[in-house]
């Protein structure tokens, strides 16, 4: 079983991305909890954005790699008890995001962002 994330109505403005996403798993909406599918609006900083989906699409090559450059817990790399979550990543410094989507490029290039959000190049 795969999940991710489809888009629609994406708009890219410089760094910033909006539009509306559903879950997927193995390539079809799926809802929480046997719920259907429901599009949700998002906005996004297009660098966590991409970093998002270098985790969610090669997590075993990515997740050790970008997880090692995150500084949101105050210190690169730490991993507090409860283990990590998002805010590590989100909540790191404006360098360390830059060399997390570093990583991040090497598994989602420019073209496959463009691709996956549903954008024409």
């Amino acid at each position: 079983m795969t999940y991710g994330k489809l888009y629609r109505n994406v708009a890219i403005d410089g760094d910033h991305v909006s539009g509306e996403y559903v879950t997927t798993r193995d390539g079809e909406p799926v809802g929480f909890a046997d719920r259907d599918p429901a599009w949700t609006s998002f906005q996004a900083y297009a660098p966590l954005l991409r970093i998002s989906m270098a985790l969610d699409s090669h997590f075993d090559q990515a997740n050790p790699r970008i997880w090692a450059l995150q500084d949101g817990y105050g210190s690169p790399g730490f991993t507090p008890e409860q283990g990590w979550d998002w805010s590590g990543i989100r909540d790191s410094t404006p360098e360390a995001i830059e060399a997390m989507e570093t990583v991040a490029r090497e598994f989602v290039d420019d073209a496959e962002f463009l691709r996956r959000l549903g954008v024409s190049s």
